[in-house]
C-alpha cells in the first residue's frame, strides 16, 4: 500500500484516489442531477415571473380607463361620450383618448363570456381607452372630479389597484422561487459534504498513508476536487437537459399561440435569451459547488489528522 501511495504522490493523473465508479459515483450523480433539475426550474420560474410582471405592468402603467355608465333605461348619450373625450384631450399628460365601440367591447369580454356575452338589449357602459405620455404627469383625482361633474356616472380607473396586486403576487412567487433555489443549493452542498466524507472513509487507508508519507494536503484535496468536478459537470448537464425537455413538453402541451394572444392575462411559456443563459449557468454552478465543497471538506479533515 505504501508503494501505491508513493506512486500516487508522484503521478496524480495515472491513478486517482477515488475511482470514477465507486461509492460516491452513480448514486451521487443521480441525486445531483435531481438537484440541478430543480435548480433549473427555480431559476426559470424566477426569471419568467419577473418578465411576466414587467409585461403586465408596462402594458397598463401608461394607460387609464374611463367608464361611462349607462342610465337606468337606454344607452349612454353620445354627447356625454364626446364631452368626456374633449375633457381628456385637454388634460395634461394624456397622449390620446379613444372610445371603444360595441364591437371592441364585445371582443374584450368574448374570451370570458363567449360570443354571446354582449346582448344588444342589455345596457352596457362605454369604455374610453386613454394613452398617457411617456413622462405623464396626470392628476387622477382632479380628472375624476372634472369628468364626474361634466358627465354623471363616469368612473376613472388608473389600474393602480391591479398593478399593486400584480406586484404583490410577483414578489411572493419570486420569494418562493428563490427560497426553493436556496434550499436546493444547501441540500446539494450537504450531499457533497457527506459524499466526500464517505469517500474519505472508503479510501481512508490510502489517504492516511499519503498524509503520513508527506503528501501535501493540496494534492489529496485536488484529487477529490477533480473527482467531484467530473460528477458535478455530468449531473449539471443531465439536470439541464431534463429541465429543457420538461419545459419544451409543457410548451407544446399548453394552449396555442392564438389562444394565448386572446387571453392576455395568461402569459405564454417562453425561454428568453436571459433565461437560457441563466440555465446554462446551472451546470457550471453544480461543478463549482461540488469542487469547492469537496476540497474544503478534505482540507478540514486532513487538518484534524495527527
Amino acid at each position: 500500500m505504501l508503494r501505491r501511495a508513493l506512486i500516487l504522490v508522484g503521478h496524480s493523473n495515472a491513478a486517482p484516489i477515488l475511482p470514477r465508479q465507486g461509492t460516491t459515483g452513480t448514486a451521487l450523480v443521480i441525486v445531483m442531477t435531481i438537484m440541478s433539475f430543480l435548480a433549473c426550474l427555480a431559476v426559470w420560474a424566477t426569471i419568467s415571473i419577473a418578465g411576466a410582471t414587467h409585461t403586465w405592468t408596462s402594458s397598463i402603467s401608461n394607460t387609464i380607463t374611463v367608464e361611462i355608465k349607462p342610465p337606468e333605461t337606454g344607452d349612454v348619450d353620445p354627447q356625454n361620450v364626446k364631452t368626456a373625450l374633449e375633457i381628456l384631450e385637454q388634460t395634461k399628460g394624456v397622449a390620446s383618448a379613444h372610445a371603444l365601440d360595441a364591437k371592441d367591447t364585445a371582443a374584450l369580454i368574448e374570451p370570458w363570456l363567449g360570443s354571446v356575452g354582449l346582448d344588444a338589449a342589455l345596457p352596457f357602459p362605454v369604455l374610453i381607452d386613454v394613452k398617457l405620455t411617456a413622462r405623464h404627469d396626470i392628476d387622477v383625482p382632479a380628472l375624476t372630479a372634472a369628468l364626474a361633474k361634466a358627465v354623471p356616472g363616469t368612473v376613472v380607473d388608473d389600474h393602480t389597484r391591479w398593478t399593486n396586486r400584480l406586484l404583490a403576487v410577483s414578489r411572493s412567487l419570486t420569494l418562493i422561487s428563490l427560497t426553493v433555489l436556496g434550499l436546493v443549493l444547501l441540500a446539494a452542498t450537504a450531499i457533497i459534504v457527506f459524499a466526500t466524507r464517505a469517500g474519505l472513509m472508503a479510501h481512508g487507508g490510502i489517504v492516511e498513508i499519503l498524509h503520513l508519507s508527506g503528501a501535501q494536503s493540496d494534492f489529496i484535496a485536488g484529487e477529490f476536487a477533480r473527482h467531484f468536478l467530473r460528477l458535478g459537470v455530468r449531473a449539471g448537464a443531465m439536470g439541464l437537459a431534463a429541465a429543457l425537455a420538461t419545459l419544451l413538453l409543457v410548451y407544446f402541451a399548453t394552449f396555442s399561440a392564438d389562444e394565448a394572444e386572446a387571453i392576455s392575462l395568461v402569459p405564454r411559456l417562453a425561454l428568453s435569451p436571459l433565461s437560457l443563459f441563466s440555465l446554462l449557468l446551472v451546470p457550471a454552478g453544480a461543478a463549482l459547488i461540488s469542487t469547492l465543497t469537496a476540497r474544503l471538506t478534505v482540507e478540514r479533515t486532513l487538518e484534524q489528522m495527527p
